[in-house]
């Protein structure tokens, strides 16, 4: 039913459209199609009492000979050369037939010729122009011929009328242009989306021709805005606790909700889900894989609706805030354009996180979700870089909750290995290659040169579900379950994910 009376009202649009038009078009092609009954045309010079004229002789006058305008100026002027003088001064006015005087050889008997001036001879007469009355008897090819004339522009350069109303062309024109409006009407999205096709299609052909700056100064500049974009994440301490309180909302559903990514737009969030239960309140459902709710919940928001349904905390939790559902979900950028902060929730790998191509983009990934995970209060899964030479975010050590080894080994020699936590008030206790509880995840290391090849089978063992570990790599490791692009323009490509984002530098 709802299409039906979209239908109608298109329907009621364009006839009203057509009438419209098809109205205008008739008045105005009733006023220019015989401009003669409108307004007469004047001479296109005015006759003195004194003008001089020659009455145009017909063949029997002339000895048989059709009298032109050339042999009318040899006759009075003395040269035949000058007759555009003579066509000039009479150009405009009505013949006996009832046509438009406009060319030489439309000249006919019985027309009274103006002559400059100076002309002269015994059949050049002196006194008041003869005006010209039409005969009666003009043929109708005669009168067709006139309208033609006199108004060539009105109908087309001789195109045919459709009941003295419509010229062909003007009725194509008017056809057409209701059916491109009706076009752009009823597919107007499709039709926008075409024309944005388009238009990235010509930005990316015009791409090489735009001039390109040298290289360095190139890389300085996306360097420096990849910088200010680094500043006004760190200045923004409000997105990322909001976001993770509104998505308490889907934890304490009866069935949890898997979440792979956010997208944190401007009060909206909009979540990768993976479930087979409908969209809950306040929540509704884009498409099957994704979620979308408006508004975020603060952190006073989230407290209050804890004591209204009875949710009851552990005592730790009370004295720092209620335990995060996803406490692995990191802030890795921002969209392309910068719309939208784009969170990954790291927990959902059960594996390794291959970032490829550029390295130093790579590295810049990894920074920005370490620094994401340290940021989440309550957090209990350590975070081991192995980065001797402190390439990783130099300025956060042990205190921060991030721990440095020099080698693998000093995490997986002969299982198990203990690596005590250098600061008993971290609160890590100890690391632990032994068998997770189902769904914890035990740790996460991060990478940020790539795995050597001696690395490679201590990696997959710490990656198994018997262990449980997730590690985060720069560069290939075999067997990850995701994988990202890194692009020299600071872009970065999640893969399954979907997501274009521009990492910042911290």
């Amino acid at each position: 039913m709802r299409y039906q009376r979209v239908a109608m009202r298109y329907a009621v649009l364009m006839w009203t459209i057509g009438l419209a038009l098809g109205s205008a078009l008739t008045v105005g092609q009733l006023t220019v199609a015989q401009p003669a009954q409108a307004a007469p045309a004047a001479p296109a010079a005015s006759a003195t009492p004194s003008t001089k004229f020659y009455i145009v002789k017909s063949a029997d006058q002339n000895n048989g000979q059709q009298e032109t305008l050339f042999t009318v100026a040899e006759r009075t002027l003395g040269d035949g050369t000058r007759f555009p003088e003579i066509m000039s001064l009479n150009s405009g006015r009505t013949l006996p037939n009832g046509t438009v005087f406009t060319q030489p050889e439309q000249l006919v008997p019985g027309f009274a010729l103006r002559l400059p001036d100076d002309a002269g001879g015994p059949d050049v007469q002196v006194g008041t122009l003869p005006q010209t009355q039409p005969s009666a008897a003009a043929s109708p090819s005669a009168s067709a011929s006139a309208s033609g004339s006199s108004a060539p522009s009105s109908s087309g350069g001789g195109s045919s009328l459709i009941d003295g109303q419509f010229s062909i062309p003007t009725l194509v024109a008017g056809l057409a242009g209701v059916t491109l409006l009706t076009v752009l009407i009823v597919a107007r999205r499709p039709v926008a989306r075409a024309a944005r096709r388009i238009a990235a299609a010509l930005r990316r052909a015009a791409r090489p021709l735009r001039p390109r700056l040298p290289r360095a100064l190139s890389q300085s500049r996306l360097r420096r805005r990849r910088a200010a974009l680094g500043r006004t994440l760190a200045a923004d301490t409000h997105t990322l606790p909001d976001v993770r309180n509104t998505l308490r909302e889907l934890s304490r559903l009866t069935a949890p909700i898997r979440v792979y990514s956010v997208l944190a737009i401007p009060n909206r969030l909009l979540a990768a889900v993976t479930t087979t239960a409908p969209a809950p309140e306040p929540w509704t459902a884009v498409d099957s894989t994704r979620w979308e709710r408006s508004g975020l919940t603060s952190r006073t928001e989230a407290g209050e609706a804890s004591e209204a349904d009875g949710t009851d905390q552990p005592d730790e939790t009370r004295e720092t805030g209620e335990a995060l559902p996803y406490p692995h979900l990191a802030r890795i950028g921002v969209t392309e354009r910068g719309h939208a902060q784009v969170l990954v929730d790291l927990g959902q790998i059960n594996g390794s996180l291959s970032i490829l191509g550029d390295l130093r983009v790579a590295q810049d990934t990894l920074a920005a979700i370490v620094r994401g995970l340290l940021e989440a209060p309550n957090r209990d899964t350590p975070i081991v870089t192995i980065d001797p030479e402190r390439v990783l975010l130099p300025e956060f050590h042990a205190l921060h909750g991030l721990l440095r080894v020099r080698t693998l080994k000093d995490i997986t020699d002969d299982a198990p290995v203990q690596l005590p936590a250098p600061a008993p008030e971290l609160g890590l206790d100890l690391i632990r290659t032994a068998a997770r509880r189902p769904g914890h995840v035990a740790g996460l290391l991060v990478l940020p040169k790539p795995p050597g090849e001696d690395d490679l089978a201590a990696l997959a063992h710490l990656t198994s579900p018997a262990v449980g570990w997730i590690v985060l790599t720069v560069g290939n490791l075999p067997g990850s379950h995701w994988r990202w692009n890194a692009f020299p323009d600071g872009t970065l490509h999640t893969g399954v994910l979907g997501h274009k984002v521009f990492v910042p530098v911290g």
